[in-house]
């Protein structure tokens, strides 16, 4: 036992004491000399030490946390966002922009939206859904809107989530009193998303393969802005793409015969753009 672990140590030096290589040789030495009790040991420590910590607002307004997972835990995490955060070439071959970090984010939001869109809840009754409280003035870009656990978002980011989110809405008064407050469904039902399902067969925008369970159901025409919870004026759409949509004020439109959706978009250097307003000075013929 006492060679081969010399043997070992001398491979360490051999090869530098970075942190991977010194947990890869304790895992082999645990493995192959420890007692059943030391194992246990080990076990234990990783249950008592494992957690996630509260999100931290940084200065810039983006928001942190970190994890501190067991081996087994980190497989299945590392397994499920390494899945869903490989490039994402455009149609025509263009190069995914996104930076590892960034599609790592992307992949992560994906697997939480897969949960929510299940609709299940908590042992405390709490659901997966995010729940939006609204002055009527935030979908508008008159007021700030926050999410119930505080957060607070801009306009862009509020009509983004309030596709898919249970929302309470608020009249405010003067002073920022509630004067009255209401709970509207304005999300698909189930019987809608099943149906989105089989029509659009995953997220419409194009060039996008990703299946219905990743996908969100978009308003084409924002309720806010008069748009019906209707299957003409819904699209699936991952959250990647919801987003552009959204940050880019992409417009579509379900086909006439119910096929599928077009969204107005042309191909830049930059991706999928709306197209450039027409030209003021340009006369027609």
């Amino acid at each position: 036992m006492q060679s081969s672990i010399v043997d070992g140590l001398v491979d360490l030096a051999r090869t530098g004491f970075s942190s991977a290589i010194l947990n890869d040789f304790r895992t082999e030495m645990l493995t192959r000399f420890g007692s059943e009790a030391d194992q246990d040991r080990e076990h234990d420590h990783q249950q008592a030490v494992r957690g996630v910590t509260g999100w931290r607002l940084l200065d810039d307004g983006m928001w942190r946390c970190e994890a501190t997972l067991t081996p087994t835990d980190k497989a299945v995490v590392d397994a499920a966002i390494t899945a869903l955060a490989a490039p994402q070439p455009a149609d025509d071959g263009t190069t995914d922009t996104r930076s590892p970090a960034a599609r790592r984010a992307d992949a992560l939001v994906t697997l939480c939206g897969i949960a929510s869109g299940q609709d299940t809840t908590g042992p405390m009754g709490a659901t997966t859904r995010v729940t939006l409280t609204l002055p009527v003035e935030a979908l508008t870009g008159e007021a700030a809107a926050h999410d119930e656990l505080g957060t607070p978002l801009l306009p862009a980011a509020a009509r983004e989530l309030s596709c898919g989110a249970t929302l309470t809405t608020v009249v405010l008064g003067v002073h920022g009193e509630p004067l009255q407050v209401g709970r509207e469904h304005r999300t698909a039902t189930a019987a809608q998303r099943r149906a989105l399902a089989v029509r659009d067969r995953g997220c419409t925008f194009p060039g996008c393969d990703a299946p219905p369970s990743w996908t969100q159901a978009h308003h084409i025409t924002h309720w806010i802005d008069g748009g019906a919870t209707d299957l003409d004026n819904l699209a699936l759409l991952c959250h990647r793409h919801h987003r552009s949509v959204h940050r880019y004020r992409i417009t579509g439109a379900v086909r006439d015969d119910g096929s599928g959706v077009d969204w107005d978009v042309v191909r830049t250097g930059l991706g999928w753009r709306p197209p450039p307003p027409p030209d003021p000075w340009t006369r027609a013929a």
